[in-house]
């Protein structure tokens, strides 16, 4: 992906993203983190901050937030402020790596639309470290594999099985959970005694967020004719038949929140 379109990607979705978080979470993790005087907030995949700039308003304390990415173009539109520290950082290098200290002096891990990316051994070594300081954790808009418009068409499903196919696959951290990410996670932490709260939080589209839906079905397309490029021409079909009827369709894409709280 360029700088330049990840950049305006990250732009145009940050509206559909605060949108549909799962406002729900919020409570039950002020109640969590209430005895403390200031919460150190490690962001892991900030990109452009859209993450703190949801998330800080309705924390309850203090906050420090320390935004870590791979690049260091998206990080440098976050916000200059005293409570934010940027590092530029590989994500395989907090785990296994000399930055794994950041994991260490921190209060809560959060992230957004990243746990869909990663492999189930990189999730397992991250909630291996969270565990082990007994903190909470907020993953937020994981993809969870659904798909749908209104009015549906027949070519609906072939998509999604083969835009799924494509999310499975190695996005620099071994073959990644994809859609299953959420629910593995969730399973992981609940094996080591933790309540987690998983909560829907789809994005819900309309003719409002053309320029949004543009690139999101573009993406789609190439993913899925990677994977089947057997049917590439029935995806470029269904991609020019969406983008003229988009006045009239409202497309769903599935995420969702996961709250993680130590017993």
């Amino acid at each position: 992906m360029s700088e330049h379109f990840a950049a305006d990607w990250l732009t145009l979705r940050e509206p559909a993203d605060h949108r549909a978080r799962a406002s729900r979470l919020i409570a039950p993790l002020n109640a969590a983190v209430a005895g403390q005087t200031q919460l150190r907030v490690l962001d892991l995949g900030a990109g452009r901050g859209s993450n703190y700039r949801y998330l800080s308003p309705k924390l309850a304390l203090p906050q420090h937030w320390t935004l870590y990415d791979h690049d260091s173009a998206l990080l440098a539109h976050t916000e200059k402020e005293d409570e934010v520290t940027r590092v530029v950082g590989d994500l395989k290098a907090l785990i296994s790596g000399n930055e794994r200290l950041l994991l260490k002096n921190t209060d809560l891990i959060t992230a957004s639309a990243l746990l869909d990316l990663v492999s189930a051994p990189w999730l397992d070594a991250l909630i291996d470290h969270v565990v082990a300081q007994r903190i909470p954790a907020l993953f937020a808009l994981s993809y969870d594999g659904h798909i749908s418009r209104v009015p549906a068409t027949v070519t609906d499903q072939a998509l999604e099985t083969a835009v799924n196919i494509h999310q499975r696959s190695d996005k620099g951290f071994g073959p990644a959970l994809g859609p299953d990410a959420s629910q593995y996670c969730a399973k992981r932490f609940r094996e080591h005694g933790y309540r987690v709260y998983v909560a829907d939080s789809p994005w819900q589209l309309g003719a409002d967020e053309t320029e949004l839906q543009q690139l999101l079905i573009s993406g789609w397309v190439q993913a899925a004719s990677a994977v089947q490029p057997e049917n590439a021409a029935m995806f470029a079909q269904w991609q020019q038949d969406h983008l003229k009827q988009m006045a009239h369709k409202q497309l769903r894409v599935g995420h969702q929140d996961l709250l993680a709280l130590p017993a």
